[in-house]
Order: C-alpha cells, then structure tokens, then sequence
C-alpha cells in the first residue's frame, strides 16, 4: 500500500470517532497485507516509541502530553512505559 493511501485511511478511520485505537491498528494491519493471529493479546505497557507511532506524532510530542499532565507514565523495574487504554481514552478525546 502507498504511503498517501496509509495516511488517507488512517485520518479517515480516526476522524470517524467509531473505531478503537486497537481497531485502526488491526485494520491497518490487514489493509497492509500483514498476517494476523487469531486472538492476538496486544501489550498493555507501550515505549515511548511505540506511543508516538500510535498517536502520529513525534517523542517529543509525547513528552509534552506528560508534562502537559494529559498522559501519566507508568514507571516498571526503571522502566518508563504508557498504558495502551490510557492512549486509546486520549486518542479517543477523552
């Protein structure tokens, strides 16, 4: 798939308020071409990284929705990871 058909269908997906985060990633993964497992548990602690691929933004921006206090960081063993239904009830406007 083409990079401007991926960004055209992610907007539309996310702009349509009807869908989870974790349904516009599967779809995505679908359209893509990339195999599912039946059941996949997805993770429930998510890198920093990972949340700025998820929310199309940069690290940086991640960083300021912590600073910002709209985005509270889970600290495990030293670690800095986000929970996923934390970014999903953000992505989602609540």
């Amino acid at each position: 798939m083409q990079q401007t058909t991926r960004s055209i269908l992610l907007a539309a997906l996310k702009q349509d308020g009807s869908f989870t985060l974790s349904q516009i990633i599967e779809t995505m993964a679908i359209l893509a071409g990339k195999p599912q497992l039946g059941g996949e548990i997805h993770s429930l602690l998510l890198t920093q990284a990972q949340v700025s691929r998820l929310l199309s933004c940069s690290r940086w921006s991640v960083k300021r929705l912590v600073q910002d206090g709209l985005l509270k960081p889970v600290q495990l063993r030293g670690l800095t990871r986000y929970r996923r239904v934390d970014i999903e009830q953000l992505a989602s406007g609540g």
